[in-house]
């Protein structure tokens, strides 16, 4: 399923807030680089956000394994810890892969096994920010 994500929304799910009412779906927008050119998917499905990501690039690194790509993701919620477990092995068996995780709020900051999933992200070479004071707007969406 290909759509675009309309502006009004993605500034509704992508506020830097501590009590996030309303706000029950996970958006993810990626930007991957690569020699050639960057690719755009948007996929509407019940798996969490992360894994859509992860099925759709499945055999990209494999197939071209000289080719190094930089992911970037502006994600609403940070990665529940099962996705955050899962896209770190996904990192530890690609190294042709970087990942740079640009995360509105923090998804269940108080619970250990979501800090220990990002941590587990972070040990991969994962970069994970929290953005602030407002959303960053990709240009795409200006």
């Amino acid at each position: 399923f290909i759509s675009r994500l309309y502006r009004k929304t993605f500034l509704f799910h992508f506020r830097n807030l501590r009590w996030a009412l309303g706000r029950n779906n996970t958006f993810l927008c990626y930007q991957v680089d690569r020699e050639e050119r960057d690719s755009t998917v948007f996929l509407e499905t019940r798996l969490h956000a992360e894994l859509c990501f992860l099925y759709w690039l499945h055999d990209y690194p494999l197939q071209f394994p000289d080719q190094h790509l930089q992911i970037t993701w502006f994600i609403s919620w940070s990665p529940c810890s099962d996705c955050a477990q899962q896209v770190a092995a996904f990192l530890a068996s690609h190294s042709n892969l970087s990942l740079t995780i640009y995360a509105a709020r923090l998804y269940y900051f108080w619970n250990h096994s979501y800090q220990e999933g990002l941590r587990a992200l972070q040990r991969e070479g994962a970069r994970v920010e929290i953005m602030c004071s407002g959303p960053v707007i990709p240009a795409t969406l200006r």
